[in-house]
């Protein structure tokens, strides 16, 4: 009884499995045959193939999240096959509501992998990816969370000699006004001479009536009276005691000041 039971889950064990695998060959059949029909092969949609004389070309990016259903009208990239000169730049827009890549290769689906050229890994909404083109050539990718979304890009042409980089425009710089320094007067010290004034020059004397020129320290002397000798002896006198009364005191005082010297060593 046991072994029956076993027998019976294990049968419908395999045949879960069988239904699953069943359902991705499904799957996949109907994802190649939709593609394939995307890429114009007995699809009554063409797919146009543009050509960009533009050194940066812009590539859109719409959602196709199951590929049984319909692809957008404009395909899952716009345009979905794209030619532009050697040396132009191509940038990928994700214009849709879910994130995608653009990776180079031949889609999985196709029995194709990566090639490594170039990959914008996860592109959020609203992001943006630029590779250039230098090489001729014909250059496939796809979306690597949702491999039906494939495209090409084809180089040829042309080239292009100077290269364009996508920057930030930066401000232009403002140039500030001048600020006016209002002169500093250095103060005046004692290394900063300063001018003197000229010495007066010696007035001139007008000859007098008799015609002779005076030196300017009799001016005026000529007039005075004689000092009268007795004042000027009694004047002379009065010096002379003076010193005699000076010497006097000068003698008194050395000779106390001796004395008390020779009391002091006794």
């Amino acid at each position: 009884m046991i072994g029956k039971v076993d027998h019976g889950i294990r049968g419908t064990a395999t045949m879960a499995l069988e239904s699953k695998k069943n359902t991705f060959l499904i799957t996949t059949a109907l994802a190649l045959a939709i593609m394939m029909l995307t890429l114009g092969s007995g699809s009554a949609q063409e797919v146009s193939s543009p050509t960009c004389e533009d050194e940066i070309c812009y590539l859109d990016i719409f959602d196709w999240a199951d590929p049984r259903d319909p692809p957008p009208e404009s395909g899952p990239y716009l345009p979905q096959d794209l030619t532009v000169r050697p040396g132009a730049m191509a940038v990928w827009r994700n214009l849709g509501s879910d994130t995608h890549t653009v990776t180079s290769g031949k889609t999985p689906l196709e029995g194709g992998a990566p090639d490594g050229i170039f990959d914008s890994q996860l592109m959020f909404v609203g992001e943006e990816f630029s590779y250039r083109f230098d090489e001729e050539g014909t250059f496939r990718y796809f979306c690597g969370i949702h491999p039906w979304m494939t495209g090409q890009v084809i180089v040829q042409g042309i080239p292009f000699e100077a290269r364009v980089e996508i920057v930030e425009d930066e401000p232009e710089p403002v140039e500030e006004p001048p600020i006016p320094v209002e002169p500093v007067e250095k103060p005046i010290g004692p290394d900063i001479a300063l001018p003197q004034d000229e010495p007066a020059a010696e007035p001139e004397i007008d000859p007098d009536p008799g015609g002779e020129i005076l030196p300017v320290n009799q001016i005026g002397q000529e007039n005075q009276d004689p000092i009268p000798e007795e004042f000027v002896n009694e004047s002379q006198g009065d010096g002379q005691v003076l010193i005699i009364g000076l010497i006097v005191v000068g003698i008194a005082v050395i000779g106390v000041t001796v004395g008390i010297l020779v009391m002091r060593k006794r």
